[in-house]
């Protein structure tokens, strides 16, 4: 138990910022960035407590927590846990759509979320 806890802390506070800051590098210091004006060091001086008190967080919360709930109840084979990986994720995104209202009119143009999702 005390294994799973702390992978599940070092995938929220440890992998998850470090992949976000390496995509972030990628977009801002080899393609440019018109969004910010900076450099990539003020950029993550500016946007790390976000990453760290804000995502991360509820990473673990609305992901991690969910996924190894139903984990713990038995023994699940490798693509029923991705596929139950998958379906916590969209049923997250479903419900922050609902609630920040990224679900407009027409719905057919709303899918490619789903399907960001699902890739």
């Amino acid at each position: 138990m005390k294994r799973r806890i702390f992978t599940n802390l070092a995938l929220a506070f440890i992998a998850l910022p470090g992949i976000k800051i390496l995509f972030d590098y990628i977009k801002l210091e080899r393609y440019g960035s018109k969004m910010f004006g900076g450099t990539f060091l003020e950029y993550e001086k500016a946007y790390a407590p976000y990453l760290f008190f804000g995502i991360a967080p509820l990473f673990l919360l609305f992901i991690l927590l969910p996924y190894n709930y139903f984990i713990l109840k038995g023994h699940i084979a490798v693509l029923k846990k991705i596929l139950l990986c998958e379906v916590i994720v969209m049923i997250n995104i479903c419900l922050v759509g609902s609630f920040f209202n990224i679900w407009s009119y027409p719905y057919w143009e709303n899918i490619s979320y789903i399907i960001k999702t699902i890739s």
